[in-house]
């Protein structure tokens, strides 16, 4: 059998939990028209909470490694992948904000 990914396990709960995060955002913005259901609500509460226990089992499973980082000393490879999404999109939003001023008003 083939040896399970290391490191990179909460990324795909991390995102997909901040795109059924988005269904809230759309019912709670008075600008939208078509603003989703309760079905889509209740859907995205139980994704919402599933993808938190998916992290939770990722942060605390002994499965997990941990790398040796020489600035860090010793950190959880799911951290490192969280720290890395976090500064890849303070970039991303910098540079937006940068670029088109205006655009989030």
């Amino acid at each position: 059998m083939a040896p399970a990914p290391q490191g990179c396990p909460p990324l795909t709960p991390w995102l997909a939990a901040l795109t059924a995060l988005a269904v809230f955002k759309l019912r709670l913005d008075p600008a939208q028209k078509d603003k989703p259901g309760i079905p889509a609500l209740i859907a995205a509460t139980i994704f919402v909470g599933l993808a938190g226990w998916m992290l939770y089992f990722s942060f605390t499973s002994p499965l997990l490694t941990s790398a040796d980082l020489s600035i860090f000393g010793k950190v959880s490879l799911p951290l490192v992948w969280l720290g890395f999404i976090g500064v890849v999109a303070a970039i991303y939003a910098a540079w937006v904000a940068i670029k088109h001023p205006g655009r989030h008003r």
